[in-house]
């Protein structure tokens, strides 16, 4: 799992609490990855 935005320009780094709540989410149904955050981060208003 890279930590490298998708765009190269800024990176992400994802904590352990962090990588935690991705475990805890994904537990109660709702499984968010990383690639998602980074499109997310990308571009913000598109959902």
């Amino acid at each position: 799992m890279s930590d490298v935005y998708p765009g190269g320009s800024m990176a992400i780094r994802y904590t352990r609490h962090a990588r935690y709540k991705f475990e805890v989410l994904e537990r109660h149904g709702f499984p968010v990855t990383e690639r998602q955050i980074a499109d997310t981060l990308e571009m913000p208003d598109v959902w």
